[in-house]
């Protein structure tokens, strides 16, 4: 039995080709969308993007298809994490690039996990700003 998950982010008309949501060419506009969640973030490509539009930065990628590239774009995602101390324990490039399914969960698991509770942080201590300040 295969779990599908659906999602789609669309990029805005007027983005470039450097924007987190281009399709990695360069591809103003492009949208990326995932369908099968273990197939669709085999390439690394969607997981970057997800990962530049939730942190507003810009990852590297390597632009082709073997599997190279795709090991190297999911290593990309992997480095990331941990330069913001995000622990991915005994999660391989090999093991996304391959599709297996408690290993992709838990990384999406752990990238939800900590940009939720960094935007729940961001907040309380916007409000508590506020409250100093009133």
């Amino acid at each position: 039995a295969y779990m599908h998950i659906c999602a789609s982010v669309l990029s805005s008309p007027s983005s470039s080709a450097t924007s987190p949501l281009s399709d990695g060419y360069g591809t103003p506009g492009a949208a990326k969308r995932v369908d099968d969640l273990f197939l669709d973030l085999q390439d690394g490509y969607n997981l970057i993007a997800l990962l530049e539009v939730l942190s507003g930065e810009t990852l590297p990628r390597e632009k082709g298809f073997t599997r190279f590239h795709r090991i190297q774009n999911v290593q990309y995602c992997l480095d990331f994490l941990k330069t913001k101390k995000i622990k991915t324990v005994n999660i391989r490039p090999e093991d996304i690039v391959e599709g297996n399914p408690k290993l992709t969960l838990g990384l999406i698991w752990t990238i939800i996990l900590h940009f939720q509770v960094s935007a729940s942080w961001q907040q309380k201590v916007a409000e508590a700003a506020a409250a100093s300040a009133a």
